[in-house]
């Protein structure tokens, strides 16, 4: 487990070198740090040098890109450059990917270093960290590791191996058999020592913009998708009571956007379930988990902004996106977003997602009412944490805040923004 103090790195210099991170990369920070904000994740930093090592003041380092490699756990992350398939066929090597797609990054001759967050804690060189700049410095003429978290707080360092080598003529002594010492030959001997050098990075920040590529959007899935338990079929038990039952992994269209298989198994879960009810009697309701929450109210507003024409995003962020997309496509930039949500549709969704669930707040089991406007209200509070990365996020919010569930009478709820 990573320890929460700052370990003091013997080695430390007073230059400080100076680490630029492009609005681009930003984003890319940025975006991670929010559809992986449980858990810490990793990557390969790819950046460029300007300057030399020799003399650190005027040494300036550029973050050029983001590999994702790895989703952890809450307090630890790490990664292999080649990482064995899940179905057992071979080994993923995202690096040789980028360079395959991007053959041009080559001849710019960028340099390796890691990125890797503490999502909700400081950022800070922990022991585990301080073990992981040495154990792989070495293998780089200096090595960049740069720590951000959720807050977008980031902390670099540079760190280089600086060796002594040293040969002298010495004597050589051993015991008689008194126990006593005596010389029995003089040779030259080698001697060699190595040390640590590192330097903090004075981090200077370009304003985020929202332009992320296709290659690091599919790296970040692939990375979710990895950190999962393999799916399995669920048992006819499993619909009952247990929390074990995994969907499959989104898969594509062939216009290269995913389908929604958790809200597809979720409807013929409930059907099924339906069925079985007259043979089986009343189920009894379980209750949501603190932890839950988030994941359930991603997967409920996924199903809610999806159009039934056309397939739905695996990810809701992955969604956003393309609704913004798809507004610029047919209304242009200029125009207003135009949300329309059908409140019938909401509790018919909430009934689906929510109607056989419990809720606790402060010990004491929500009513319905209470329940529905929890939802809702924790689907608005998600989609205001988006709206700096997503604008249309916000107008989805304010229209979802228009709804009136005292209001008996069908109605629509729309904006324009």
């Amino acid at each position: 487990m990573k320890d929460l103090l700052e370990t003091k790195i013997e080695g430390t210099q007073q230059e400080v070198v100076k680490l630029f991170i492009p609005a681009l990369v930003h984003e890319k920070i940025n975006y991670l740090c929010k559809v992986i904000r449980e858990v810490e994740w990793s990557g390969i930093l790819l950046y460029s040098v300007k300057g030399t090592i020799k003399n650190p003041k005027e040494l300036e380092l550029t973050a050029e890109d983001i590999i994702p490699m790895n989703k952890g756990s809450q307090a630890y992350t790490e990664y292999q450059f080649n990482e064995p398939k899940r179905d057992g066929s071979g080994y993923d090597d995202k690096m040789i990917d980028y360079f395959n797609e991007r053959p041009d990054t080559i001849r710019k001759k960028w340099r390796i270093g890691l990125i890797h967050s503490h999502n909700t804690m400081p950022v800070f060189f922990s022991g585990t960290d301080v073990s992981e700049l040495k154990d792989n410095c070495g293998a780089h003429s200096f090595y960049l590791s740069l720590i951000v978290n959720n807050k977008l707080e980031m902390t670099a360092k540079i760190a280089f191996k600086s060796i002594m080598t040293k040969t002298a003529e010495e004597d050589f002594f051993a015991t008689d058999e008194e126990g006593k010492k005596y010389k029995t030959f003089k040779r030259n001997v080698n001697f060699v020592s190595e040390e640590m050098i590192v330097h903090d990075c004075s981090i200077f920040t370009e304003p985020i913009v929202p332009a992320l590529d296709k290659l690091f959007l599919d790296n970040v899935e692939s990375i979710i998708e990895a950190a999962k338990v393999p799916s399995f079929h669920a048992s006819a038990q499993s619909l009952y009571g247990s929390s074990n039952v995994y969907m499959p992994t989104g898969s594509r269209f062939p216009d290269g956007s995913y389908r929604n298989p958790a809200a597809d198994q979720l409807k013929q879960l409930n059907e099924i379930e339906n069925a079985l009810k007259p043979h089986l009697g009343e189920k009894k309701k379980k209750e949501i988990k603190d932890t839950e929450i988030d994941v359930l109210i991603e997967e409920f507003l996924i199903q809610l902004l999806s159009d039934e024409d056309s397939p739905t995003c695996y990810y809701l962020t992955s969604m956003l996106r393309d609704l913004e997309q798809d507004h610029i496509i047919i209304a242009g930039e200029s125009e207003p977003y135009y949300i329309e949500i059908d409140k019938n549709d909401f509790t018919e969704l909430y009934n689906l997602h929510f109607g056989d669930q419990v809720i606790m707040r402060k010990g004491v089991s929500l009513s319905e009412k209470e329940k529905k406007r929890f939802v809702l209200g924790e689907c608005i509070n998600h989609l205001e944490n988006l709206k700096d990365m997503f604008p249309i996020a916000e107008t989805i919010a304010k229209v979802l805040g228009a709804i009136n569930f005292n209001n008996k009478k069908h109605d629509n709820h729309k904006r324009k923004i």
